[in-house]
């Protein structure tokens, strides 16, 4: 992913599809995060860029990015993302026994569902500096996301137990899972939707 980010803003822009920027390249400055609970202000556009792929059929036409048509790129990104989408039915497998459902109860109310492979990425010469906001706080609006190692640190997570936000890393085979606020709604808010941040 970080050969994709690397490239010229002008190679990047023939992989934007506006107006939702749900696939392909999302510029910096188009995602704004939730209002500051803090002060009640809302904050300055996100710096990250992100690249969403629709996994499965997919209902958007998309061009594979040259970039990742050399070396079975491409092939490689699909499998990752496929291997986190079965883990992501084996969490929700795990979860429905747990409340003592039929395994596929959470599953097969995700069959029409879009799910995403997404990487996210900063230009650090530009926002490097300590303490930069990458991602404003916000909670995932899905209902659950599959994290893999991260390249650098700073992703936080808030903890409602401790009142604090804890640093989270996702070590090589391990994955981080992490609520969103369809599952907070599906539990009847005895899951939540932890509030998230990024920063330098």
């Amino acid at each position: 992913w970080e050969l994709y980010f690397h490239q010229p803003r002008d190679i990047k822009a023939r992989d934007i599809y506006p107006p939702d920027y749900q696939a392909g390249w999302t510029p910096s400055g188009k995602e704004i995060p939730l209002i500051n609970p803090l002060n009640g202000k809302s904050t300055e556009p996100d710096p990250k860029e992100r690249f969403f792929v629709e996994l499965g059929t997919g209902t958007r036409k998309f061009t594979v990015p040259a970039l990742f048509q050399e070396d079975n790129l491409w092939e490689d990104l699909m499998t990752s993302g496929y291997q986190k989408l079965d883990v992501f039915i084996t969490i929700l497998r795990m979860l429905a026994l747990g409340y003592g459902l039929d395994q596929n109860f959470f599953v097969k109310n995700t069959r029409q569902a879009t799910h995403r492979l997404t990487a996210t990425a900063a230009n650090m010469k530009t926002y490097g500096k300590d303490a930069t906001r990458l991602a404003g706080r916000q909670t995932d609006l899905n209902l659950v996301s599959v994290f893999g190692e991260s390249n650098y640190p700073g992703h936080l997570v808030f903890s409602e137990k401790i009142g604090l936000n804890c640093i989270v890393r996702s070590h090589p085979s391990h994955l981080l899972i992490v609520a969103g606020e369809q599952l907070e709604c599906l539990t009847g808010g005895a899951i939540k939707a932890p509030p998230q941040e990024t920063l330098v």
